[in-house]
């Protein structure tokens, strides 16, 4: 989203809001729409939206590429924004087969508006489709503090496989040299 808007949220995204995006040959299209209640791992919340940023290629065109200038691997992502929390959960579609499905599981924060930015303000967001493939992944972002109208984020994320050491060398042949 901030590679292709310049920030991740703008006041301007309200329920009906549309807007395209020049990227070199192709264009990338952002539309809000009302998204009501969304439950996710951290609670229930009212009154979301839904920011879509939907990349510009035809339904044959579409699978993993980068727009110029942006790394950018996905068609479409479906961003879902609460009140005085923020992102909650985000939605990356590549083509039409496979997803990746991220959500809030614990949050701590301040402020008013759909993207509230205070220091202290923190959250913990865990990817929930690779869990059925044997992995837990997760981030953990912090606004630490601020200085001159900047502010200092922590970004923290792990992957770790869930099963054995025989089972990921069986999975991805991967071979481990002798200690």
């Amino acid at each position: 989203m901030q590679e292709a808007t310049g920030g991740i949220f703008n006041p301007k995204w309200q329920p009906g809001y549309t807007e395209e995006i020049p990227a070199g040959d192709l264009t990338a299209q952002i539309s809000v729409s009302d998204a009501g209640q969304v439950t996710v791992m951290a609670g229930t919340f009212e009154n979301c939206i839904k920011v879509t940023l939907t990349l510009g290629k035809t339904d044959a065109e579409r699978g993993h590429y980068t727009y110029p200038g942006w790394n950018v691997g996905h068609d479409i992502t479906d961003f879902y924004y609460a009140p005085n929390v923020g992102i909650i959960k985000i939605i990356f579609q590549w083509g039409k087969v496979l997803s990746a499905n991220t959500e809030l599981v614990s949050y701590s924060a301040t402020g008013q508006g759909y993207m509230p930015v205070e220091v202290g303000n923190c959250g913990e967001c865990h990817e929930m489709t690779l869990r059925g493939e044997g992995y837990s992944a997760m981030q953990k972002i912090k606004i630490t503090h601020t200085e001159a109208g900047q502010y200092t984020i922590t970004d923290i994320q792990e992957c770790v496989f869930l099963g054995t050491e025989e089972e990921y060398r069986d999975k991805f042949k991967v071979e481990f040299p002798n200690n």
